[in-house]
């Protein structure tokens, strides 16, 4: 898919019994693929419900790139723990680098907007390498 979004687990949910979870589109009868998924949460996870859904925000949801398809300029948006660096990097599929920053996390939401006008169509590769991971993320040029 194109898109993606985190959904903070109630803490209902969260007590040692295995529930079926779908997310359907607002207002319709459609289910998004890819569910029912099962989820067993802990009671204990209870007690650490803030600082695990902080470290899921930053491992899952937060690394986007946007619009997807593009004409051109992409918003790459992500969410860095303090402290922490990085790279991010734009590749072709021939595996030239053709755009690169390096970033370092403050706690706060890292925006940084890249025009890809001046290439040629096709698909891109960003690449977000922190500490030892690696995430990547596909957009497609069309102009």
């Amino acid at each position: 898919g194109n898109y993606g979004f985190t959904i903070p687990i109630p803490t209902a949910l969260k007590d040692g019994v295995a529930h079926q979870l779908n997310v359907r589109v607002k207002g319709s009868t459609f289910n998004v693929t890819g569910g029912p998924r099962a989820l067993t949460c802990s009671s204990s996870a209870r007690l650490a419900a803030d600082s695990l859904s902080v470290q899921a925000d930053v491992e899952e949801g937060l690394f986007t790139v946007a619009p997807n398809p593009t004409s051109g300029k992409v918003l790459i948006s992500l969410m860095l723990p303090v402290n922490e660096s990085g790279e991010l990097s734009i590749v072709n599929l021939k595996g030239d680098i053709v755009w690169k920053q390096k970033i370092a996390g403050v706690g706060e939401r890292y925006q940084q907007w890249v025009d890809l006008s001046a290439y040629t169509d096709g698909v891109y590769i960003v690449v977000l390498k922190t500490s030892g991971k690696i995430k990547t993320k596909r957009v497609i040029l069309l102009k």
